[in-house]
């Protein structure tokens, strides 16, 4: 699969030119957050676990 086209606005900085692809983009973000913080809490490191003590 090839990856969205993108432009580059600044240095470091890209803008993604489909749409579709920044929607797609913007889930895998949210995913990838979700499965971090599974991850911390299945490892006994998520914040909450501080108030539980």
């Amino acid at each position: 699969m090839r990856p969205a086209p993108t432009q580059r606005v600044r240095p470091g900085l890209l803008r993604v030119l489909d749409p579709t692809a920044h929607d797609i983009l913007a889930d895998w973000k949210t995913a990838g957050r979700s499965t971090t913080a599974a991850l911390r809490l299945y490892a006994g490191r998520h914040p909450r676990d501080a108030c539980r003590a």
